[in-house]
């Protein structure tokens, strides 16, 4: 997260910094060392890192979400449009608060 923090600052030196860090605690003496391109670059490879450390915990969806990339990274769902990106509330929470509106995409 650090990397990604900065990535945000427009720091190249922070960002190889802590994606080399990751890499060379995950893939030992061998890793190979991270070089900046520009910050979408390493905005992708942030989120490759992501993909690759926490594979099974089902989590990557919410570091697409934070980093603003849900529509742009996901270009294999089928319906993409930003409408989506949120999910519907349930009938309980709804139940409790009246003020409460369904997302768009969910209601009806």
């Amino acid at each position: 997260m650090l990397a990604e923090c900065y990535n945000a600052q427009n720091n190249p030196a922070g960002v190889k910094t802590y994606i080399d860090l990751i890499r060379r605690r995950a893939y030992g003496r061998t890793y190979p060392e991270f070089t900046y391109v520009d910050k979408e670059t390493s905005e992708m490879a942030i989120l490759r890192e992501y993909a690759i450390e926490f594979i099974a915990e089902g989590k990557y969806w919410y570091h697409l979400r934070r980093m603003n990339n849900g529509s742009e990274a996901l270009k294999l769902v089928k319906n993409n449009d930003p409408i989506f990106l949120l999910w519907p509330i349930d009938v309980s929470t709804m139940s409790k608060d009246p003020l409460l509106e369904q997302n768009e995409a969910y209601k009806n």
